[in-house]
């Protein structure tokens, strides 16, 4: 998936919408959309594509637009509030985003400080397992911690993050502790390794602390 760099919202994964729904976003205003090959297309593009003779397993050509994931979901909370509908997913108000970036580097700083973490099974620098990932509307900032089984010291590492958040208003956030990080080699015929593959649908969550 690709990024955008938004002005608002700092670097985020970006949305594809047909050209209809890029230029009502722009304008600060969207209708609803639907999802159609990973597009999100208007009514207009919708009724055509479903129209067309294309077997609905091929990709479509449907010209589409890049855009900021949170404009876009911003866009639709905004639209449901104002029909009074019910929002189209949980809405994280208060957390920090990627374009909060001193904020979040403070926050990876103050935990490789103050605890000692595995290296990651993903990197070759050295890099420890664990990750500050900005939030979103659609999620909170989300703290990843791998290798760190015993309690204490899970309660320790989420007082910690609890005591950074204290006092701020953008403070929804959650700690997730992770058994063991789950990693593929890709090996060749001759057994060489050629990449790894972080495989998280195979990893065993131990805990997850909710903040705000």
């Amino acid at each position: 998936m690709g990024l955008f760099r938004c002005d608002v919202h700092g670097i985020n994964p970006i949305v594809a919408l047909c050209e209809h729904a890029a230029a009502q976003l722009d304008r600060g205003a969207l209708d609803e959309t639907e999802s159609i090959d990973m597009i999100e297309a208007c009514a207009e593009c919708s009724q055509a594509l479903r129209a067309s003779s294309s077997p609905p397993d091929e990709s479509t050509d449907l010209p589409h637009h890049a855009r900021c994931s949170m404009c876009f979901d911003l866009a639709r909370v905004r639209r449901a509030r104002a029909f009074g509908e019910a929002d189209p997913f949980f809405v994280y108000e208060r957390t920090l985003w990627p374009i909060d970036g001193d904020e979040l580097d403070e926050l990876r700083g103050l935990l490789l400080r103050s605890f000692t973490f595995p290296v990651s099974a993903m990197s070759d620098t050295q890099q420890p397992a664990c990750w500050v990932v900005a939030g979103s509307y659609a999620w909170p900032t989300t703290i990843t911690v791998y290798g760190i089984v015993d309690t204490a010291t899970q309660d320790a590492l989420a007082a910690l993050v609890r005591s950074f958040f204290a006092g701020r208003t953008r403070n929804q956030a959650k700690v997730v502790f992770v058994e063991a990080m789950v990693v593929d080699a890709w090996r060749s015929a001759d057994g060489k390794s050629h990449g790894r593959s972080h495989r998280r649908e195979r990893e065993r969550v131990l805990r997850v602390e909710t903040l705000a």
